[in-house]
């Protein structure tokens, strides 16, 4: 019988880091699948950051809609307890308490605007607004009170 002699595929390479000649062909797919490895990985990470990052928000907008005319819109973030209420040429920030069936947004009191309290709730999507003076939630001839409709979505730029 003849004797068989491991050779490498390719006689020119020459054994890596101290590998015997017959390693050298497993020490080169061994590298080569880490790489596949590594590449899958990263693909996966970009695809899921970069697909869902606009749909996972913690921002939730609110679109109301005011008995009488207009439109009212907020934007609440619940994990900061943070509430906005967006008008054309500004932005007011104010504080968010949730509850199983509200949302309650407060915005405190300016030069140009009255202390503000809005009461959202969260099934139906009715809507009081009343600013003014404290105590709120009295019948008090120094607030003014609305009602409205709202609906929410989620919070990101159109533009």
């Amino acid at each position: 019988m003849k004797k068989r002699y491991n050779k490498p595929l390719h006689t020119n390479l020459k054994p890596a880091r101290g590998l015997q000649i017959g390693e050298v062909k497993r020490y080169t797919l061994e590298k080569i699948m880490n790489y596949n490895v590594l590449l899958v990985l990263l693909s996966i990470i970009y695809i899921s950051t970069s697909s869902f990052a606009e749909v996972v928000s913690d921002e939730i907008a609110i679109d109301c809609k005011m008995k009488g005319g207009g439109t009212t819109f907020f934007i609440i973030n619940p994990a900061k307890k943070q509430a906005k209420f967006v008008l054309p040429d500004s932005v007011v920030l104010g504080n968010l308490t949730t509850n199983t069936e509200r949302h309650i947004l407060t915005f405190p009191k300016t030069d140009k605007r009255w202390e503000t309290r809005v009461i959202i709730e969260r099934y139906t999507g009715s809507m009081v607004w009343e600013h003014g003076e404290t105590p709120f939630g009295e019948d008090s001839l120094k607030n003014v009170h609305r009602s409205g409709q709202c609906e929410q979505r989620i919070a990101k730029p159109k533009l």
